[in-house]
């Protein structure tokens, strides 16, 4: 397929403040112990060559990386792009420690026009999102390959899927789950023209492909 692409996105592996179900953005974690049994379970014994890797530079994603592919750490794009969205004074609170605050209640209603204390609001978490895929296409047309691995967060992938199948479902629809996460399959001419992937499926691969 002329000008194909191929994208797969791993969410990296559970930490602490995961299981605490705590807001997690920025604050920079380690996978707990479950978080790196599943990882091991899920590690790679075949690493494909020609293909660009690209990370967090969270810890957790780091890794998350460093199991799952551990012969290309001297090669994976580390980078602050693909971070979760900054919580804020909220980070490693959760739902019941906030639930009173005023604040935090207008932004579950509207996180387009609430930001989190401190934090990264919605609009500039898109928008470093769009940056960060723009400059990894560069990147992958510059080095001539057409296959991408991405491990990084929960909300990358959340935005990512809903903008690369707009018409499957909203972005808190997509639950991508610790180590695991979605594959792509589009065009660099799709991704230009900001039209919708051609089809994907869940990682690890659990057969038929939607979309």
């Amino acid at each position: 397929m002329g000008g194909s692409l191929v994208v797969t996105l791993i969410r990296h592996g559970q930490t602490e403040p995961n299981e605490r179900s705590q807001y997690l953005g920025w604050e920079d974690v380690s996978l707990s112990k479950k978080g790196l049994l599943t990882i091991r379970s899920l590690a790679e014994k075949d690493y494909p060559e020609g293909m660009l890797y690209v990370c967090s530079d969270l810890k957790r994603c780091q890794e998350t990386f460093s199991i799952l592919y551990k012969d290309k750490i001297d090669v994976v794009h580390v980078t602050k792009g693909w971070r979760e969205i900054n919580f804020g004074d909220w980070e490693l609170q959760t739902y019941e420690e906030l639930k009173h605050q005023m604040s935090y209640r207008n932004w579950l209603d509207d996180r387009y026009r609430v930001t989190p204390p401190n934090g990264e609001s919605t609009l500039l978490f898109e928008k470093r999102m769009l940056t960060a895929w723009q400059m990894l296409i560069e990147m992958a047309q510059v080095k001539g390959t057409n296959e991408l691995v991405i491990v990084t967060h929960g909300g990358p992938i959340q935005w990512f899927m809903s903008i690369a199948v707009p018409d499957e479902k909203a972005f808190f629809e997509w639950k991508p789950l610790y180590g695991e996460g979605y594959q792509i399959i589009t065009t660099f001419e799709r991704v230009k023209e900001g039209r919708p992937c051609i089809s994907y499926q869940e990682v690890p691969f659990r057969g038929k492909a939607n979309g």
